[in-house]
């Protein structure tokens, strides 16, 4: 995880995005478009994200094996080969020996994604094997968005220092999977919009394709993806400790 942040802020400290106004035979309506002098590497970041995705993965199923020997008093443990994580109650044959173990088994139901808090409409647990079992056949959907953090003004060439306020009623903003080209913010005005100056800032942050949550988002920002399957796995270990 350290690595793909690393990269991340790297790229945007470079801050290589800019863009291009288009005026159009109507004049009251302006467009302003992604201008890209250096895309980031998503299929790089696919490659990086499923790395981090599959070493927490198998954090679970190590945790799983280490409680197994402790729990057994044996090296390897019994059914050492089918020993896994299960994060889902049909599999827990996985678990071997501690199906057995009645107080390892009312910790650990506790656990499984249908009994845990959901973030942002999403069973974590549930969604880290889901994105584990779809790296190991292909990358990750890995992309790249504008997110809710624009700041644009208009100023009037000519006319130093002089601001033009469009009405916020008449401009639309994407904030939607990105490319070169795309057009970020379209405004149209009752009347003809003068010649201006756009200035710009934003931050274009990565985001990580999964199934619905229950609120139908279907991508959510890696970082914060990440962050929260990384502490939902440490909330795992630490609430089965007691066990090791």
């Amino acid at each position: 995880m350290q690595i793909f942040l690393a990269e991340f802020y790297q790229h945007a400290d470079k801050y290589p995005y800019g863009i291009a106004v288009r005026r159009y035979p109507n004049p009251r309506m302006l467009t302003i478009h992604l201008n890209v002098e250096q895309f980031p590497d998503v299929e790089r970041w696919s490659l990086v994200i499923g790395d981090c995705i599959h070493c927490l993965r198998s954090t679970l199923d190590h945790l799983i094996y280490s409680i197994a020997i402790n729990v057994s008093g044996r090296n390897p443990p019994p059914d050492d080969t089918r020993l896994s994580y299960p994060i889902e109650r049909a599999q827990f044959w996985h678990l071997g020996v501690l199906q057995d173990h009645g107080p390892f088994m009312a910790k650990f139901t506790q656990l499984q994604p249908d009994a845990r808090p959901e973030w942002k409409g999403l069973r974590l647990l549930a969604l880290l094997q889901d994105l584990d079992n779809i790296d190991k056949h292909r990358t990750l959907n890995v992309m790249v968005a504008a997110p809710q953090s624009m700041v644009f003004s208009f100023h009037l060439i000519g006319s130093t220092g002089v601001a033009y306020h469009p009405s916020y009623d008449n401009i639309t903003t994407n904030f939607g999977p990105l490319e070169p080209g795309a057009e970020m913010v379209r405004i149209v005005e009752p009347e003809p919009i003068p010649d201006v100056e756009v200035r710009w800032r934003q931050t274009v942050v990565p985001l990580i394709s999964h199934a619905p949550a229950t609120d139908g988002r279907d991508r959510t920002g890696a970082i914060d993806l990440l962050q929260a399957l990384s502490d939902e796995v440490k909330f795992v270990i630490s609430a089965l400790l007691a066990f090791l």
